[in-house]
């Protein structure tokens, strides 16, 4: 009965480590590394290309890299804009001073804030809310007034201002739809 018990796990852990080498996936390299039809390996290409392109030349720049790395490090970071607020008046690089001031009996996380690009002191920010609707401020954001209704939309996930000429009272809230 002992040879029994012991020849039928042999036999099952036989099968269990042929059942493992058989299903490898790296036993069959060229399998692994071929890329399939279904991936339209030329159409990635197309893409790339006409995203890099000049479309003048209808060529990729040369030293494209270092250009945009040369670019990127022109770019403030925060440790800039905090310098710059140390020099400044105005309130959009006194990014230090921001305090939670409620409006506490609504829910929800802030989404969406913009500041108005027609207010010269940037006084006037928007703030969308996940459940709060949308909110003003016309003072750097020591009071805040709601602007939407009940009725309207409450979920806000994106905000935009319309920056043409003539069109800055313009803006656009929505939802991000899943």
């Amino acid at each position: 009965m002992k040879k029994l018990i012991i020849f039928s796990i042999v036999l099952v852990s036989c099968f269990v480590v042929f059942r493992i080498i058989s299903t490898n996936p790296i036993k069959n390299k060229t399998n692994v590394l071929k890329v399939s039809e279904r991936d339209f390996p030329q159409e990635r290409l197309d893409w790339e290309f006409k995203l890099l392109r000049d479309p003048a030349t209808n060529k990729i720049p040369k030293n494209i890299r270092a250009k945009e790395l040369q670019f990127s490090r022109t770019i403030p970071n925060a440790e800039l804009l905090r310098k710059k607020s140390l020099n400044k008046t105005n309130k959009f690089f006194d990014i230090g001073t921001w305090k939670s001031i409620g409006p506490e009996n609504i829910g929800g996380r802030t989404r969406a804030l913009a500041i108005d690009v027609s207010d010269n002191t940037s006084n006037t920010i928007l703030a969308g809310g996940v459940s709060g609707g949308m909110w003003r401020s016309t003072n750097g954001g020591t009071s805040w007034t709601r602007v939407t209704t009940l009725p309207q939309l409450a979920s806000v996930t994106t905000l935009a201002q319309d920056t043409r000429s003539g069109k800055t009272n313009i803006w656009y809230y929505g939802q991000e739809k899943k």
